[in-house]
C-alpha cells in the first residue's frame, strides 16, 4: 500500500494532493498544515469528488499531527509563505528556511525512508538545505522546480507553434530562479523536428524569456505565486518515483563533480524511480546551451582605492577570461567584481561582489555526519580554509590538547590569488568537555590583515558563531 504526505494545505499543497488523487497516484494521501482545520477541511471537499471523478484514492487532513504521516514513501513540502508581486523567489529564504528544516526533521521521525520532493522557495536553496541539516543520501531529497519550468517551457513553446503541447519536448536546465534558468532552445523539438528550424531567432527567443519569467509574469497577474502548475509539476515527480516510471525528468539535486559543479543543489535531468534519483544524466552542453535566454553579458571590475576599472567580454567560445595578478592596479586593493547579463527582450541584471586585500573563510566537518558540528571523543575532523588576496602568510592555532595540529602556511611573493588548506585532526580520548576556538589567521609582512566583514563569521549547522568552534560532548 503506496502512501505520499504533502505538508502544506495552501494553494500548491492542495492542488498536488488533488492531482495525486485524481490520477490514483498513491492509496493514501495524507495533507498536513499548521491552520487548524483547513487540511481537514480541503481533504473532505476533494474526497466528496471521489465518485463524480472515479477515483479511489483516500485523502486524511490533519493539523500538526505528524504521527499521521507515518510510513510515507514520499512526502511533499509546499510550507513557507508564497511569492508577492515584485518580489524574488530568493527574498523568502529568511522565514522559509527554518519552516522547511523543522519540516523535514519532524517527517522523518515517523518515515525515516521517506523520499523528500521540495516545493518550497527558494527551491534549490531549500533543498540544499534539507540535504545538509538532515544528511540524508543524496538520491531521496529532490527538488521540484525543473519539471515546472520544463513544463513552462513547451507551453511558451506551443504556443509559438500553434500547436499541441503534449507533441513538443523541451528541458529547463539550471537554477529555478528567473534570472538563473537555462531553457535547453537548442534540444527542443516538435515531433521530432528541432524548434529552432520552425520558429525565427527572435521568436524561439522570445519564447525562451517568457519562461525564464514565466513565475513572475503570473504572480504580477494572480498577485500571488501560481499553484495549478506547481502542484502538478510535484504530483507529476511523485508519480515516478511511487510508480518506479523511471521517468528522465529535470529536478534540483546535489552534485558531486557533475557539470563540473559541486557542493550545489540545481536543475539537471535525472531519472525518477523508487529510489528516488536513480540516475543523474550529463547532457553534452555548448556554451550556446548555456547562454540561453541572453543576448550579451560581460563583467566589470571597478577598484576603491585608485579608481581604475576594467571591462571584459567573453571570447568567441562565450568564456570571459580574466587573470588576476597584482601587476594590474584595477586588481590592487580592494575592488568589485560586476557581472551583467542582458537578454533578448531588454532586461538586464546585475550581480557584483566585494574582493579585498584579503578575505578568508574557514570551516570545520567531522568525517562521520558532516552535518553534525559537535564532535565525539575519538571522531575526526577537517579544517578547511580558502585564503584569498595576496596574505603571505596564514597560522592555524588549535585548542592546547591539538597543538600538534597546528600549521603556518607560507605564500612567498603571494603568487596566487586564492589559496585552499585542509588539516585532518582527531579529537584525543582523553579531551576535556568543553567548546573550544580554532584560530585562523593571516598576515602581509608583519601585519596582520583585517579579516573581511563578510566572511568573519562561519555558519555551521544553521548558527553563525562569531568564531570558528567545535564542541566536545
Amino acid at each position: 500500500m503506496s502512501k505520499v504526505t504533502v505538508v502544506g494545505a495552501g494553494n500548491v499543497g492542495a492542488t498536488c494532493a488533488n492531482v495525486l488523487a485524481f490520477n490514483e497516484v498513491a492509496d493514501e494521501v495524507v495533507m498536513l498544515d499548521v491552520k487548524e482545520g483547513v487540511s481537514e477541511g480541503k481533504a473532505m471537499d476533494m474526497m466528496q469528488t471521489a465518485q463524480l471523478l472515479g477515483f479511489d484514492t483516500t485523502i486524511v487532513g490533519c493539523t500538526n499531527d505528524y504521527e499521521k504521516t507515518a510510513n510515507s514513501d514520499v512526502v511533499v513540502i509546499t510550507s513557507g509563505i508564497p511569492r508577492k508581486p515584485g518580489m524574488t523567489r530568493e527574498e523568502l529564504i529568511g522565514v522559509n528556511a527554518g519552516i522547511v528544516k523543522s519540516v523535514a526533521q519532524n517527517i522523518l521521525k515517523y518515515s525515516p525512508n521517506a523520499i523528500l520532493v521540495v516545493i518550497s522557495n527558494p527551491m534549490d536553496t531549500m533543498t540544499y538545505l534539507s540535504l545538509k541539516s538532515l544528511g540524508l543520501p543524496k538520491n531521496r531529497i529532490i527538488g521540484m522546480g525543473g519539471a515546472l519550468d520544463s513544463s513552462r517551457f513547451k507551453y511558451f513553446l506551443s504556443q509559438a507553434l500553434g500547436c499541441n503541447a503534449n507533441e513538443v519536448e523541451g528541458m529547463v536546465i539550471g537554477g529555478h530562479g528567473d534570472t538563473t534558468m537555462i531553457p535547453l532552445a537548442r534540444l527542443a523539438t516538435y515531433k521530432g523536428q528541432p524548434v529552432s528550424t520552425l520558429l525565427s531567432e527572435e521568436k524561439l527567443n522570445e519564447v525562451v524569456a517568457s519562461t525564464m519569467v514565466g513565475g513572475a509574469t503570473l504572480t504580477k497577474l494572480l498577485g500571488t505565486s501560481a499553484w495549478y502548475a506547481p502542484g502538478a509539476a510535484g504530483a507529476y515527480v511523485v508519480e515516478s518515483i511511487i510508480h518506479n516510471q523511471k521517468k528522465m525528468i529535470p529536478c534540483s539535486v546535489y552534485l558531486e563533480g557533475e557539470y563540473g559543479e559541486s557542493d550545489i543543489c540545481i536543475g539537471v535531468p535525472v531519472i525518477l524511480g523508487k529510489n528516488g534519483i536513480e540516475k543523474i544524466v550529463e547532457l553534452e552542453l555548448t556554451a550556446e546551451d548555456m547562454l540561453s535566454g541572453v543576448k550579451t553579458f560581460w563583467l566589470e571590475v571597478r577598484n576603491k582605492d585608485n579608481f581604475q576599472s576594467e571591462k571584459y567580454f567573453p571570447d568567441d567560445d562565450g568564456v570571459i577570461r580574466v587573470s588576476v595578478t597584482e601587476a594590474e592596479a584595477v586588481f590592487t586593493g580592494d575592488f568589485t567584481v560586476f557581472a551583467y547579463a542582458a537578454d533578448h527582450v531588454g532586461n538586464c541584471t546585475t550581480e557584483s561582489r566585494e574582493i579585498t586585500e584579503f578575505e578568508l573563510r574557514a570551516e570545520v566537518r567531522r568525517i562521520l555526519l558532516p552535518h553534525d558540528p559537535v564532535f565525539k571523543r575519538g571522531e575526526s575532523g577537517i579544517l578547511k580554509i580558502e585564503v584569498w588576496g595576496y596574505a603571505e602568510k596564514a597560522e592555524v592555532e588549535f585548542p592546547e590538547f591539538l597543538a600538534h595540529c597546528n600549521k603556518i602556511f607560507l605564500y612567498e611573493n603571494a603568487p596566487q590569488y586564492r589559496k585552499q588548506e585542509q588539516i585532518q585532526f582527531m579529537i584525543p580520548l582523553d579531551a576535556p568537555e568543553d567548546e573550544y576556538e580554532i584560530v585562523v589567521r593571516a598576515y602581509k609582512g608583519d601585519r596582520e590583515l583585517e579579516v573581511h566583514p563578510a566572511v568573519r563569521t562561519v555558519e555551521v549547522d544553521g548558527n553563525v558563531l562569531d568564531e570558528l568552534r567545535t564542541r566536545l560532548r
